[in-house]
């Protein structure tokens, strides 16, 4: 079909019709969480990185967290009981953060510091 050059042709998923703004709005979410995600992931590396022995790579770090982020499972050797204390409770966050979602955890830390923040008025 060809249409004249000032035709506007909406944009149809199935039978219903999108228009721009929704379209807009949901790409903004999915690169919003995909931000985060990476955010998230980026200060478990850093975290892992910076309280593990030196022969461990980026790589490494980077596999591990992904790893618990993804609440996949598999491990390189890096996690075991010879971790430090941060390194334990940052590979929990990503776990607990991949599990749940990174928008509900935010949630949830928000809801719990500003009850906090009542409290201590």
């Amino acid at each position: 079909m060809v249409s004249p050059h000032a035709a506007i042709v909406p944009f149809r998923v199935g039978s219903t019709v999108v228009d721009e703004s929704e379209i807009a709005d949901q790409l903004e979410n999915a690169s919003l969480i995909t931000l985060l995600w990476l955010v998230f992931l980026s200060v478990g590396v850093i975290v892992i990185l910076h309280t593990s022995p030196a022969h461990f790579t980026v790589s490494d770090a980077l596999f591990e967290v992904a790893s618990a982020q993804g609440n996949v499972g598999l491990s390189i050797g890096i996690t075991g009981p010879e971790m430090s204390t941060l390194s334990k409770l940052a590979l929990c966050f990503n776990m607990w953060s991949g599990r749940l979602e990174i928008i509900p955890s935010l949630l949830l830390v928000r809801f719990l510091l500003r009850r906090g923040q009542r409290t201590r008025l």
